[in-house]
């Protein structure tokens, strides 16, 4: 019963960490601000936290970059790719306009 459900499992981690990624984009830099204002000695975590942000844009860029070198019938995991090419950007851009509104709510 749950076989289709776990062969797009990995899929669906894909996606969620590429929203995740669009969301760490425009709330990574305030949050960094914030920690090396709230004290002089947490400069290494800020400096983690864009480190991860980096990390991110960068899983994200070679995932819609193996999208796209993809021809259209083929496969990645179990989806086509052109259901890629539109999937990663509108799942990056989602994350960012979330990401956007946090970053408004929380520090602006």
């Amino acid at each position: 019963m749950l076989l289709p459900e776990l062969l797009h499992l990995p899929s669906a981690i894909l996606m969620a960490v590429i929203t995740a990624s669009g969301v760490l984009l425009p709330v990574s830099v305030p949050f960094a601000a914030s920690l090396t204002q709230s004290s002089g000695d947490k400069w290494i975590h800020a400096l983690g936290v864009i480190m991860v942000t980096v990390t991110s844009a960068l899983a994200t860029w070679f995932a819609f970059r193996t999208a796209r070198r993809s021809t259209p019938t083929g496969r990645f995991l179990g989806w086509s790719g052109r259901i890629w090419t539109v999937a990663i950007p509108l799942a990056y851009f989602t994350g960012m306009a979330f990401g956007t509104y946090l970053c408004f709510l929380f520090y602006v």
